[in-house]
């Protein structure tokens, strides 16, 4: 069965992903959207804002920059954790106050320190 890996938030306060991250994610070819980009440009939105704005959770230059990264591609409210499911799976993220679990997959990665 194939399986995804995404991104899930293992701390209260929201997703969110560092500068570091972001211009890791941009220097490995992420192409920031037209709209955010302008934002970013007016410097109306840092480049995290810009590249993480409707980010799906699946974007590979963001699971590998989180690999890259470890705890360096957090963002101020986030520790980001790689979970990897079976395909098929409908609910993938179950939120509370920005903590995030994932209802039928485990953790392959974590920058959550002990």
């Amino acid at each position: 069965m194939a399986k995804l890996n995404f991104v899930i938030n293992q701390c209260y306060g929201g997703f969110g992903i560092s500068e570091l991250a972001a211009k890791r994610m941009v220097e490995l070819g992420f192409k920031i959207k037209e709209k955010n980009n302008k934002y970013y440009e007016e410097g109306k939105w840092s480049l995290s804002d810009a590249v993480s704005y409707d980010l799906e959770r699946d974007n590979p230059y963001l699971i590998k920059a989180i690999y890259q990264l470890g705890n360096k591609a957090n963002g101020d409210l986030s520790k980001l954790a790689i979970v990897q499911v079976d395909f098929n799976v409908e609910k993938l993220i179950h939120e509370n106050d920005g903590y995030e679990v994932s209802s039928d997959g485990y953790i392959i990665f974590s920058t959550a320190e002990d």
